[in-house]
């Protein structure tokens, strides 16, 4: 697992190594489509190295990652149904997750789960001093599960605050201790967390359920744009668009 981590990770602008897997709609030169009224929008795609026979769509293709990440999902789904509280935050996940997997295709899903990110943060070297991960909300994901894995000498903790937005973080709440093979889950749309700096080895997988790529695909001309532009390749010219 190490070695995959460190195959596939690379550094971001917070100098964390990062990669990311699976599907995204975030902001890029293609593809796009037009809207009834003309205004030009981002169809979902997997991340370049999540296209087919890339790395990551190697690696996760590969029994022993695969079987992992079947085997979070069943976790998850445990924690959904038997841990949250009955309640209508509870009833919208438990519709997304249903709508994940029977209406977005497998190749924008984590391992044939209902995730449909996965973010890796480190890349388990020895690192110290300018890494973390500094106070956010992810208002896009119904749910999320984080696993934590390494053996950091200090720090590396999940921190969690009373505040509304990166803007307005509060007090703190909760420091979570580093604890390798910790799961921690649920919905961090409204809850703003943070890693601290870490000395050590140190890593992460983040699994998301992304509420814009399942809801793109509720709508049945939209999903029909996104099957055109599959079935072309996943061209890459940055002036495709699916009209």
């Amino acid at each position: 697992m190490a070695k995959t981590f460190s195959k596939i990770a690379r550094k971001n602008k917070r100098n964390i190594s990062m990669y990311c897997a699976g599907s995204t709609m975030g902001a890029a030169r293609y593809p796009f489509y037009r809207s009834l009224n003309g205004t030009k929008k981002m169809l979902p795609r997997p991340f370049r190295t999540s296209l087919p026979n890339n790395t990551a769509d190697l690696h996760l293709k590969k029994p022993e990652i695969y079987d992992i990440f079947q085997d979070i999902e069943d976790l998850a789904l445990h924690f959904i149904y038997y841990i949250i509280p009955n309640g209508p935050q509870k009833k919208q996940l438990i519709q997304g997750i249903h709508d994940s997997k029977k209406l977005v295709p497998r190749e924008l899903r984590i391992c044939d789960t209902f995730f449909t990110q996965m973010s890796m943060i480190g890349d388990m070297t020895f690192e110290e001093g300018s890494q973390d991960i500094t106070p956010h909300i992810d208002k896009d994901d119904l749910f999320t599960a984080i696993v934590h894995l390494g053996k950091p000498i200090s720090g590396g903790e999940l921190l969690i605050y009373s505040g509304t937005s990166s803007k307005n973080i509060g007090n703190l709440l909760k420091r979570n201790k580093f604890v390798n093979g910790n799961i921690h889950m649920g919905s961090f749309t409204n809850v703003v967390h943070a890693v601290s700096s870490w000395k050590g080895i140190r890593g992460a997988f983040s699994l998301n359920l992304k509420s814009p790529i399942v809801e793109f695909f509720k709508d049945d001309l939209k999903h029909s744009l996104y099957t055109s532009y599959a079935r072309m390749g996943f061209p890459s010219d940055n002036l495709f668009m699916v009209n």
